[in-house]
This record gives structure tokens, C-alpha cells and sequence, in this order.
């Protein structure tokens, strides 16, 4: 970093940065006005993001049930198969179980649950 108050020079200098990055600065404005704020590409872009975050978060939360309830249902059709001793049904019941908790960890839904 240049200390402006080392030497007439160094002054200059600084100051001549400053200049610089103050008209890249108006350069970037004049986009984002010339194009608009909700057009501009970072201006879209980040908030594309934010809404992805958003809805993603309220779309979590609606499965999360619907998650919970096909568990139950699983088990519930589990404990009968294993009542019939029926080691095919059992073994798949198992694996479905397995996928909802990795997709639940996955999605960041209830994962401890």
C-alpha cells in the first residue's frame, strides 16, 4: 500500500489510483443504470440466487412432511413383510429407508431425524 504522506511523488500516485478507480467505479454505475438494476448480469444473477435460496427453503419444509409420512409408511409396510418373513420386500423397505435419510441429509431436512 502507498503511503500518500511519504513523499510528494507518492501523492501523486495515490491520487492518480484514486482517479482510476473512481472512474471504473462511474464506468460499472452507468451500466447498471443504462441497463437497469434488475437486467444488469450480477445484478440478476445474485439475486436468481437469492430467490433459489428462498423457495428452496419453503420447498424443503413442505417435504419434510410428505418425507416423514412415506417413512411411516414404510415402516408400516415393514413390519408386516417381516411378519411374513418375506426377506425380498424387507430387504427393499430397507434401502428405501436408507435413500429418504441420505435425500433428507442431502436436502438439509431434519437430517439428524
Amino acid at each position: 500500500m502507498i503511503d500518500p504522506a511519504t513523499s510528494w511523488f507518492d501523492k501523486r500516485l495515490y491520487f492518480a489510483k484514486a482517479v482510476w478507480v473512481t472512474m471504473q467505479c462511474h464506468m460499472v454505475m452507468d451500466e447498471f443504470l443504462s441497463l437497469g438494476f434488475g437486467t444488469h448480469v450480477l445484478i440478476s444473477s445474485m439475486f436468481t440466487r437469492f430467490l433459489a435460496e428462498q423457495t428452496g427453503s419453503y420447498f424443503a419444509s413442505g417435504v419434510s412432511k410428505k418425507l416423514e409420512d412415506l417413512e411411516k409408511e414404510i415402516a408400516s409396510v415393514h413390519s408386516k413383510s417381516e411378519s411374513r418373513n418375506n426377506k425380498a420386500i424387507t430387504g427393499r423397505l430397507d434401502k428405501m429407508t436408507q435413500d429418504i435419510k441420505s435425500l433428507k441429509t442431502k436436502c438439509g431436512v431434519n437430517p439428524q431425524g
